[in-house]
């Protein structure tokens, strides 16, 4: 599995998100009841998407040594913790806006999905840092070998 092919799948997730969001906020007048159930069932389906990205990635890292996996997996449990509480302090906040009312509610979610759309941006970035600084190593590897 190709790291390119890694970012892909996250741009075409994205796009899609993008274009479902779209999609969602026109229709979400008419359509109030059947459109929250996609909303939901959307939302219910991102653990699967997340797994689905998850063995691909595992999937690349099957032919890593195990000092590779031992950083890697050093450096995934470092972001869960972070993500964790992260996810309990957004929770904590979504909580005092939805007491203040279905107005202060929208405007919190639309606020924490621009910031998770900025921390994918940056994500994003670091990785073509990684694929650039991956492709330079390689290709020196197979200048070595020439």
């Amino acid at each position: 599995m190709k790291l390119s092919d890694l970012l892909s799948s996250l741009a075409s997730n994205a796009r899609t998100f993008e274009g479902q969001m779209d999609d969602w906020q026109k229709a979400m007048s008419a359509k109030g009841d059947e459109l929250m159930a996609k909303v939901k069932d959307w939302q219910d389906t991102a653990d699967q998407r997340s797994d689905a990205l998850a063995n691909q990635f595992k999937g690349y890292m099957d032919g890593a040594d195990d000092n590779l996996k031992g950083q890697w997996d050093k450096l995934q449990k470092g972001f869960e913790t972070q993500m964790a509480a992260a996810r309990k302090q957004a929770d904590e906040w979504r909580a005092e806006a939805e007491k203040r009312g279905a107005e202060s509610t929208a405007d919190w979610y639309e606020a924490y999905a621009a910031n998770m759309v900025a921390v994918a941006k940056r994500a994003e970035d670091e990785a073509t840092k990684a694929i650039a600084a991956a492709a330079e190593a390689r290709s020196k590897v197979k200048t070595k070998k020439a």
